[in-house]
């Protein structure tokens, strides 16, 4: 039989393959052999195996690999790094850290950024360990990659290697590295950069100057963010966008619109993030009127279409009260996101509408847009407020099947709905889901229970708060300390003071408030007026409390005194205020004082009337005997009369012994409200007073049925 080959002989593709890689190979041998030989540019072997990239077989590869020289290998490693092709790489690592590694030091240094553009850190860092000698492009390179993946402790940890070997970092990997400091907050090591910027020279680069300003700004040094912006020349907008973040990351807002002032005093257009910027600090401070100015800049510039602007847009004016307004904006752009839904939302939800945030929501769902936590926070909200049980448990069920119910802000929203419900027990158990259990979420439990009158068990969710690590905040206490005042519990109120000022809150105004509350409400009036003059601040709310508590004393002349140095400090009275005085001048039965100061107020300060007014005028007139003037009152108001006026009325019934007006008085009230056990009570009492103990017996037995 003939041994040539027959023409019908077939090729298969991985026989075409391994020929056309033969002949690779040998180009590749040859021209690694004319460096070596004649000192040829080795750009005629990176064109010798630059095809090899296109081939399949790994195996092929793998020959190459193994028959190559450290210059091939050097340029294998720099094409794969350019080609990103983590599969012949890592064939080249294999074969580089077994041989070609320890043949030439710089191998492995082409190998480490190579592996790190292609995602392989952890390789890469083996690699790193291994060598003797590193140089600053290996180094930087695993700098580079662990920043981008937000390993900061690695980066600066290799830092620190080059600052041992003496090694100078290049400005991209400073840059990176202040970045990383930036998003740690960690002024510190943004501190040290700085200096190695300035000692590499590259401290007057625009980029770098720029992340250094927006470092120190976040960091909260303002002073140094604001010497390296005066270094720059600050014709860029990037920088000021830059200082005007820091502004706004730390509150100050007025101060952050003043920056914007000077940057168009400088001439530097404005950028649709510098709007942003100020759009936030309009928002934060609720200043209309300069959130209209930067809107008709942004109509001016263009730039009314970008989202994220349109957003901040709808989001202040609804933050300064002007749903309609946001609302005409929200309905000028068709094209909206999850965020634009949930601001149009979130602000009716704050301005406690709750139809609008339910109707909204859906019309978000009918326009294709899924639901955010944000948005069910929102709908459990609404759902609360308007009492729609069933809606509320079917959203809940969706947050179960979108597994964010255990998330921190949206466990605490079914908190507090199912709290507004009486659901305790739903409320606890929506608690226990929670992934994490943080300082809002223990919070919410904790006013749940202080809402349903349940101060021990408050009390105690603080205790196991507590012991679980988890550091309570002003918040918390307040909620407490309400918890105590509801309950009159002095020797807990005192307990909490103590922690209180342990936990370094006896500053916060908010705190203190509630313990001038408290004080007042448990009838520690000396100590709650004590705390009441050390405060620095002193606010319509905080007088009220301290008033609240001499008005249910029936202490009328310190009631008087307390509301005349309210006016003398400029302090307006409000509702609440007018609403003291009477309550104290009831108690004490000054009806003519009462009712004369009621009226000063009234017509001084524009006060409303409210039914809790006529409630308490009521009681003044009945308390001082003066039934029939009580019952005109009741039947006269324009208001919607409630049944504590009727109760004040049956109480004074009571102690003045007329029967007749106190079982009309008693038929009224319970018309509007029959669940109140005291009305019962007070019947009793009124019959056994007058007509002896017989007669009372039914409304006592009554009583006892309702408890």
């Amino acid at each position: 039989m003939s041994a040539t080959i027959s023409t019908r002989t077939v090729f298969h593709p991985q026989h075409v393959s391994f020929i056309l890689f033969s002949f690779r190979i040998a180009l590749v041998s040859r021209c690694v052999a004319e460096v070596r030989a004649f000192s040829c540019k080795p750009v005629f072997i990176l064109s010798a195996h630059y095809s090899l990239s296109s081939a399949d077989s790994m195996v092929s590869w793998d020959s190459v690999v193994q028959s190559a020289h450290v210059e091939t290998l050097v340029l294998i490693l720099n094409h794969c790094r350019k080609q990103r092709n983590p599969h012949f790489a890592l064939i080249t690592y294999t074969f580089a850290c077994e041989q070609a590694a320890e043949m030439h030091p710089c191998l492995g240094n082409y190998l480490i950024p190579m592996l790190a553009d292609c995602g392989k850190l952890d390789v890469a860092q083996q690699v790193f360990d291994k060598l003797i000698q590193v140089n600053e492009h290996s180094c930087q390179a695993l700098i580079l990659g662990y920043v981008s993946c937000e390993n900061y402790d690695r980066a600066f940890f290799i830092l620190d290697i080059m600052r041992e070997r003496q090694l100078n970092p290049s400005m991209f990997a400073l840059q990176a590295l202040v970045k990383a400091a930036a998003k740690q907050r960690c002024l510190t090591r943004g501190q040290k950069l700085h200096l190695d910027i300035v000692h590499v020279g590259c401290e007057k680069v625009s980029f770098v100057s720029i992340t250094l300003v927006d470092m120190y700004a976040k960091c909260n040094s303002l002073q140094e963010a604001q010497e390296v912006f005066d270094e720059m020349d600050v014709q860029e907008v990037v920088p000021w966008n830059a200082l005007l973040s820091g502004y706004i990351s730390l509150g100050l807002y007025e101060a952050a619109l003043d920056c914007y002032c000077r940057m168009k005093v400088d001439m530097v257009d404005p950028d649709a993030c510098t709007f942003l910027c100020c759009l936030k600090a309009c928002c934060n401070i609720r200043d209309l009127e300069r959130g209209q100015e930067i809107h008709a800049e942004i109509v001016q510039e263009g730039l009314e279409g970008e989202l994220y602007l349109h957003s901040a847009l709808v989001d202040i004016y609804a933050k300064c009260g002007s749903m309609d307004e946001a609302q005409d904006i929200f309905d000028e752009v068709t094209e909206r996101d999850v965020v634009s839904w949930n601001v149009l939302i979130t602000g009716y939800s704050e301005r406690g509408l709750a139809a609008k945030v339910l109707i909204f929501s859906e019309q978000m769902e009918f326009d294709g847009v899924l639901p955010s936590p944000v948005t069910y926070v929102c709908c459990l909200a609404a759902c609360g407020n308007l009492g729609f049980i069933s809606q509320g448990q079917e959203i809940h069920g969706r947050t179960v099947k979108e597994g964010v119910d255990v998330e921190s802000h949206v466990g605490s929203a079914l908190i507090d709905m199912y709290a507004r419900f009486g659901l305790l027990s739903e409320a606890k158990e929506a608690f226990q889901k929670l992934r994490a259990r943080d300082a809002v979420s223990w919070t919410s439990l904790i006013t749940a229970y202080a809402d349903a009158g349940l101060a021990d068990e408050s009390l105690d969710c603080l205790e196991q708060m507590m012991s679980e690590g988890v550091t309570p905040d002003s918040i918390t206490y307040c909620c407490c300390l309400k918890a105590c005042g509801s309950s009159v519990s002095v020797g807990r109120a005192q307990r909490l003071h103590n922690l209180i000022e342990v936990e370094g809150h006896d500053e916060n105004l908010h705190v203190c408030s509630s313990l001038v509350d408290v004080y007042a409400k448990c009838g520690l009036l000396e100590e709650a007026a004590d705390l009441f003059e050390e405060l620095p601040i002193q606010d319509v709310i905080l007088w009220n409390s301290l008033l609240a508590g001499y008005a249910f004393r029936g202490d009328s002349n310190q009631v008087v005194c307390l509301v005349n140095r309210m006016i003398s400090r400029g302090i307006i009275p409000n509702d609440i205020t007018s609403l003291n005085v009477l309550i104290g001048c009831s108690h004490a039965g000054l009806i003519d004082d009462g009712l004369q100061l009621f009226c000063v107020m009234k017509e001084g300060f524009h006060i409303p009337d409210t039914t809790n007014h006529y409630t308490a005028i009521v009681d003044l007139v009945a308390r001082a005997g003066q039934l029939d003037e009580a019952v005109a009152i009741m039947e006269s108001m324009y208001l919607e009369p409630d049944a504590a006026g009727w109760t004040a009325i049956l109480a004074a019934c009571q102690n003045l012994g007329n029967v007749e007006l106190a079982r009309q008085a008693f038929d009224f009230a319970m018309d509007m409200d029959d669940t109140q056990t005291a009305l019962f009570i007070l019947m009793s009492k009124c019959y056994s007073n007058i007509t002896g103990k017989r007669e009372g017996s039914s409304y006592e037995n009554e009583a006892c049925k309702q408890v």
